[in-house]
């Protein structure tokens, strides 16, 4: 699972952004990856949803943010 959701993109663009099937699918890959989440919001851009989370490295503490479409996610849900 993990490794078809990174196969989606790098995950650090709205254009790159990983595409998720459920919301939970984030949590899995960011903490496999060796991240925690630190903050979260969601963006709508070109017709799809984003979850932009912005993460802490669980190593050295540095921070990225990361993209995840969840088009999929929030259509089962049907937002």
């Amino acid at each position: 699972m993990i490794d078809s959701i990174c196969d989606s993109g790098d995950g650090k663009s709205t254009e790159k952004a990983w595409v998720v099937i459920d919301v939970h699918e984030e949590y899995v890959v960011l903490r496999a990856l060796g991240f925690r989440p630190s903050e979260q919001s969601l963006v709508n851009k070109d017709g799809h949803s984003f979850d932009v989370t912005k993460v802490k490295s669980m190593n050295d503490r540095t921070e990225e943010t990361f993209y995840f479409k969840v088009d999929i996610p929030f259509k089962h849900y049907g937002i």
